[in-house]
């Protein structure tokens, strides 16, 4: 049995331009299927600041991960 799907990690960081031209590449040369995952990490936010000011800081978080998803 073989597998016909390759993963490739997307981010925002500039090391990520190259991923992607070498997982098209690996994908076409043996006939595979291509998936970019891109998985943003969870903010540390300290509890009290959640008390305070949770709804604020969730709109900061979603609005990053917006900016971060559109770079990727």
């Amino acid at each position: 049995m073989s597998y016909k799907t390759i993963l490739v990690h997307l981010d925002s960081r500039q090391s990520s331009t190259g991923r992607l031209p070498f997982a098209f590449g690996l994908a076409a040369r043996f006939e595979a299927h291509l998936v970019g995952l891109y998985a943003p990490g969870a903010p540390r936010i300290p509890s009290y600041a959640l008390a305070e000011a949770g709804a604020v800081l969730r709109d900061v978080v979603e609005r990053s991960r917006a900016e971060a998803a559109r770079q990727a």
